[in-house]
């Protein structure tokens, strides 16, 4: 009996010891994780990998936070990363009434879509944590939340909607203290009403973002502080607030030693004397950030102070000198963007590293872990003895090198008189070269010059004057942005009688080639409709083509240049279109559209308005494999319909976050965005929203884009 009862007592101590251990290493894996989670520390990730690696149990809970939080780490690189660590994660293993797993990951997969540039999933994906963030009644998670949906929102250019949510954001944390947030976000609303020229609004969240700093004590660099408010002064035109501004900004970011914030305020100061029209006190500001920006700014920013800097210098008349400078934009521009991408590369391939890393570390961690002990002292025996060898190979290869530069020394020495005399040769001959090349260089750039201002001419001969297309068309506007001096795209306006036609033209190439085709399908279109009086859209396109065709075949050979067009004429509120390539898209209000037009035309909702679109022929004006006469499509026009016609260069800009095209959906959700608007406010949003989305990207085509409102 009392065997017995002592093998109990063996196994009841054994057992007591194993759950020990257990939760032991259980505890310190859950330890490990929310370590990791603060500190985002790696060495601390791969621990947690090594644990799972030796089939410890582990809370599955722990186990899904850990991937759910280095997946998030990707979001900004690569969404195939997110997808590979949140397939890991288990949500169903998060305790009832607890939601921090559930928007976890629906912000990762949110974010990720938006950096990839699908905005739609990410806008999805992140509404549902304001539900979340509501259930768990949680103000902070709620205001990060609404500050996310921002984010989709802003970077496909529905600023209203951003807006709209980091209003939501700000006014969350202002009731719940969290002044830091809320001050970040009012600055975000700032700078978007600065921009849009909302003037009051932008006051409004700037003296917010002014009365939190200085009420409420929060840790803000003042140089930086006071950077970002001179900004929005400047975004409202205010130029001479912001210097003073960035004046104090300056002065303050001199004194904390911060030098990127010192050469920022700077070079804005040099942009408000050149809006204010001092292009001489902007290049001595302008001057000042460049000799001061070599060390410590972004190559990204130098490309735009170099820009600025040309800008100046053509503001007072030096072109050669701002030519030079705007060229330096560009190359240094060019470089910077090959350095990003090289780096961008290099960075997904270390991060592809990384992820299959993560998918054997824990075997490989667990086999070391072994071995480690065992190596130590016989790594340390042989550092020793490895160092002794060392100091002697140093020391003979000093007494070595100091030899060899004593000899090489004496033979330089021999070299350099037969050198000099040489050199005083070759330097009077490459004088006498250079003055050459000098003057042939001259001569070129005269001549290339001379050419783009010919051309120039030619083109401003045959664009029609805008004030004569604005009267022509009543309310409306041409936004037209060559990408070169010149341009392969033109605008065209004729009124006969109460007849009135308008056009986008879009020829093959751009710079001084497209602006000679130009030159000929414009004129192509003057006799059609001035000598010929034609009306019809379809007719006057036939014909200007046999004309175009008519004039290269003059040269002999099959000479495919043309262009791709879109062709109106308004009589009352009849419209007839025809187009080549290109279509016509008209806004009018959604009550308004029939079930007949939507059967008809592609259409697109939002709002109070749908976009409805008439596609042209799929054929160019000139010389074509399979030509077709061309079809008029015939519209009755409502009062307060918009009509747009436009080229192919705005929807096809790359630029955003993510270098892509811009596309035509986002183009249009952009028109739908602004139908509320003049059309002389249209024209500056469709201008800076093309601007915002171009960022540092070049333009890579002319554009031309005309609206009319009926």
């Amino acid at each position: 009996m009392k065997v017995i009862i002592r093998v109990l007592l063996i196994l009841t101590i054994v057992v007591g010891l194993s759950s020990k251990i257990y939760g032991s290493d259980s505890e310190k894996f859950n330890a490990l994780v929310e370590s990791y989670i603060d500190t985002d520390d790696e060495t601390v990730y791969q621990k947690c990998l090594a644990m799972l690696g030796a089939n410890i149990s582990v809370d599955e809970y722990f186990k899904s936070k850990l991937y759910a939080h280095k997946a998030f780490q990707y979001y900004k690189v690569s969404l195939d990363s997110v997808k590979f660590f949140l397939n890991k994660v288990d949500l169903q293993s998060e305790p009832e009434g607890e939601y921090t797993l559930q928007i976890k990951y629906n912000r990762t997969f949110g974010l990720a879509y938006a950096f990839e540039g699908n905005y739609e999933l990410s806008i999805q994906m992140l509404n549902g944590n304001v539900l979340l963030a509501e259930l768990a009644n949680d103000s902070e998670r709620l205001s990060t939340a609404y500050s996310d949906i921002a984010v989709p929102n802003y970077y496909s250019g529905n600023t209203a909607g951003a807006l709209e949510m980091w209003k939501k954001s700000v006014n969350i944390s202002l009731q719940h203290n969290d002044y830091q947030s809320a001050y970040s976000n009012a600055l975000n609303i700032a700078f978007i009403h600065g921009e849009r020229l909302e003037i009051d609004s932008a006051y409004i969240y700037k003296d917010l973002c002014v009365e939190l700093k200085e009420s409420k004590n929060l840790e803000i660099d003042e140089g930086k502080f006071n950077l970002n408010i001179g900004v929005i002064e400047y975004y409202v035109q205010n130029y001479e607030k912001a210097i003073a501004y960035f004046d104090l900004a300056k002065k303050l970011s001199l004194e904390s030693g911060n030098e990127t914030s010192y050469t920022k305020a700077t070079a804005n100061v040099s942009s408000c004397y050149l809006k204010l029209g001092n292009p001489e006190q902007a290049l001595s500001y302008i001057k000042e950030a460049l000799s001061e920006s070599s060390a410590h700014v972004e190559k990204s920013y130098r490309v735009n102070l170099l820009s600025l800097m040309g800008e100046t210098y053509f503001e007072l008349g030096e072109f050669k000198k701002a030519y030079l400078y705007i060229d330096s934009s560009r190359e240094l521009k060019e470089e910077f963007i090959n350095e990003t991408r090289t780096k961008q590369i290099a960075q997904l391939q270390e991060k592809f590293k990384s992820v299959e890393k993560d998918k054997i570390i824990a075997e490989q961690e667990l086999a070391y872990q072994h071995e480690k002990s065992a190596k130590e002292q016989e790594e340390l025996k042989n550092a020793i003895h490895e160092k002794e060898k060392w100091y002697l190979y140093i020391g003979i290869g000093l007494v070595a090198l100091f030899g060899v530069f004593m000899y090489r020394r004496f033979q330089v020495s021999q070299k350099q008189r037969k050198i000099i005399e040489k050199q005083k040769v070759e330097v009077e001959s490459q004088k006498s070269k250079i003055e050459v090349q000098h003057k042939e260089l001259e001569e070129v750039h005269q001549e290339i010059s001379d050419s783009i201002n010919y051309a120039e001419k030619l083109q401003l001969a045959i664009l029609p004057d805008r004030e004569d297309l604005i009267h022509n068309l009543g309310k409306g506007f041409v936004l037209f942005m060559p990408k070169d001096v010149v341009s392969g795209d033109f605008y065209w306006t004729v009124k006969k009688d109460d007849k009135v036609f308008f056009a986008a033209a879009d020829c093959t190439g751009h710079g001084v080639p497209g602006a000679m085709v130009s030159v000929v399908c414009s004129n192509a279109l003057n006799r059609a409709v001035n000598e010929m009086e034609l009306h019809e859209p379809s007719t006057i396109l036939d014909t200007t083509r046999e004309l175009v065709i008519e004039t290269f075949a003059r040269s002999g050979q099959d000479v495919m240049d043309g262009m791709d067009i879109a062709l109106c004429t308004i009589t009352g509120n009849k419209l007839q279109f025809a187009g080549a390539n290109n279509p016509l898209w008209v806004v009018r209000n959604h009550s308004a559209v029939t079930n007949d037009l939507r059967n008809k035309f592609s259409c697109i909702d939002q709002g109070e308005y749908t976009l409805f679109e008439i596609k042209g022929d799929r054929q160019p004006v000139g010389l074509y494999d399979s030509m077709e006469p061309f079809r008029s499509n015939t519209l009755e026009l409502m009062e307060g319909d918009t009509v747009y016609v436009f080229t192919d260069g705005y929807a096809d800009q790359f630029g955003g976050e993510t270098g892509k095209k811009m596309k035509y959906k986002p183009f249009k959700r952009t028109l739908l965005n602004i139908q509320d608007l003049s059309m002389d406010e249209q024209k500056r949003e469709l201008y800076d929203t093309f601007v915002r989305w171009k960022g540092d990207f070049d333009q890579i085509d002319d554009v031309c884009v005309i609206g009319v409102r009926v």
